[in-house]
Order: C-alpha cells, then sequence, then structure tokens
C-alpha cells in the first residue's frame, strides 16, 4: 500500500534525518524494520542532503512526481546499510522491469536504478536517487523512482514508466511486499545457523 506521511508531503529529505518509525507505528511498528512509500513530488535543496558528494557539487534533487520510500532497519553498522540499500535497491529494479514488460534494460549502477532502451543504447537514464547511513545501530535510507522527473531535474533523470494511478499504487505495495520480506528472509538466514 502506498501510504503517506501526511497528505500531499512532498519529499524535502529532512525526514530521514532521524528515526521516523516508531513516529508513524508507535508501539505497532516492526521490531526489525519498517518501511513507508508514498507518492510526493521530491525537492531536497543542499541544507537537507546527507550524501557529501552531493552537497560538494551543490546538487538539488528534483522530481514533479515520484515514489518515495523511506526505511529503516535495526542493528546494522554502515557497511550492512549500504548492503541493504543495494540489495533493496537491486529487488526494486527487478519489480520496475517486470512491471515494463518491454525490451528494454534496466539496471544498478552503485545504489542507483538505471534504464537504457536496448543492449546497444549508449544513453543511460537514471530512474532514482537514493541514500542510506547508519546511526546507533540503525539503518535510514531513502530511495525515489521519478514516475515523472519534471523540467526542474537533471537531464539524465529518467522515468520508470508511463503509469496510471493503480499502477502507481500496485508497483509500491510490491515494493513493501519486497522489504519485509527481504528483511525476514535475512533475518532467518542469520538465526538458522548451527556450530558445533
Amino acid at each position: 500500500m502506498i501510504n503517506k506521511i501526511k497528505e500531499g508531503d512532498v519529499y524535502y529529505g529532512d525526514v530521514i534525518h532521524q528515526p521516523f518509525a516508531y513516529k508513524q507505528y508507535g508501539k505497532l511498528m516492526n521490531p526489525t524494520g519498517n518501511v513507508f512509500v508514498w507518492r510526493a513530488p521530491m525537492h531536497v535543496d543542499v541544507d537537507n542532503m546527507i550524501d557529501l558528494e552531493d552537497v560538494i557539487q551543490e546538487d538539488n534533487i528534483r522530481s514533479k512526481d515520484a515514489i518515495n520510500i523511506i526505511w529503516e532497519v535495526y542493528n546494522m553498522d554502515p557497511v550492512g546499510s549500504v548492503a541493504f540499500q543495494r540489495l533493496f535497491n537491486t529487488l526494486i529494479s527487478g519489480a520496475i522491469k517486470a512491471w515494463r514488460g518491454d525490451d528494454s534494460i534496466v539496471f544498478m549502477q552503485g545504489d542507483d536504478i538505471m534504464s537504457k532502451a536496448s543492449i546497444y543504447d549508449t544513453t543511460n537514464e537514471k530512474l532514482s536517487v537514493s541514500i542510506t547511513y547508519c546511526d546507533n545501530g540503525t539503518t535510514i535510507g531513502h530511495t525515489g523512482l521519478n514516475i515523472k522527473a519534471g523540467k526542474k531535474a537533471p537531464s539524465f533523470a529518467g522515468n520508470i514508466g508511463v503509469m496510471d494511478d493503480d499502477d502507481i499504487e500496485n508497483l509500491g505495495c510490491e515494493i513493501s511486499r519486497i522489504f519485509y520480506e527481504l528483511l525476514h528472509d535475512l533475518n532467518v538466514s542469520s538465526r538458522k545457523i548451527c556450530i558445533k
């Protein structure tokens, strides 16, 4: 389900500057991790950036319409945070590819979800923005997927595809399902060890 933190919230980047799940779920929060998926524009200025590379370059993040995904995962370290982000984004890229159902190529480049029309195409479009960090054992991250990047987005920004409201809702539900399935699988796998 695509849920809203507040109706019509623009993603400004500040929501991930501290843990947020308890504020949203209270005691109903999942003790291993939580995700929120919602549709809203992205408008992140340098003041709310976490990525030092973007800060140094004085970049801004802009998208006219996007699927925003923020997550918290507990009992992590900084390297584990980046590994989780890249694995989660890889699974999201697979969901985008399956949804598109065409011959376009959807692939990962670092933590970015990229696309090109075919293997012969030399132009890559960046479909996402993403960042994660770890604070006191809690991984906090954001991935934004461009539904419609718009004129204020960089020229290399692409769109995940033509989507109606039902498509967006379904992809948001699939992303939530992927998150909780991944989290469950990682936790179970880490506890099924038998050392003699």
